[in-house]
């Protein structure tokens, strides 16, 4: 018998606000934090080139463009000021907690 036990997901959060195609966010859930990782760098270098844009484009007064990486984490932000596009992935460990309600009787 294959023995239960519970880990702790792997969270990766994309969140995006596009000025022409509307906002929206998708959740991914992974085990192994290294897949996690990998998946959110594929997705920031979809984006990118989905839409034609390099590193030099978000060089403007207010763009914005913040990418950092550990062995546990990831955070791609990025604001694009001339499409007035917003997409972010955050990779984080989370567990799950249900929401706690009153029941009424």
């Amino acid at each position: 018998m294959e023995e239960f036990y519970m880990c702790i997901p792997i969270v990766v959060l994309v969140e995006y606000d596009f000025y022409n195609d509307g906002t929206g966010s998708k959740v991914y859930l992974f085990k192994d934090i290294n897949n996690a990782i990998i998946f959110a760098k594929r997705e920031a270098k979809t984006y990118l080139e989905d839409n034609s844009l390099t590193l030099e484009d978000f060089k403007g007064q207010h763009d914005t463009l913040d990418i950092m990486e550990t062995n546990d984490s990831y955070y791609f932000n990025s604001w694009n000021d001339k499409n007035c596009d917003k997409y972010n992935i955050v990779v984080y460990e989370q567990e799950f907690k249900d929401k706690t309600t009153k029941l009424i009787n």
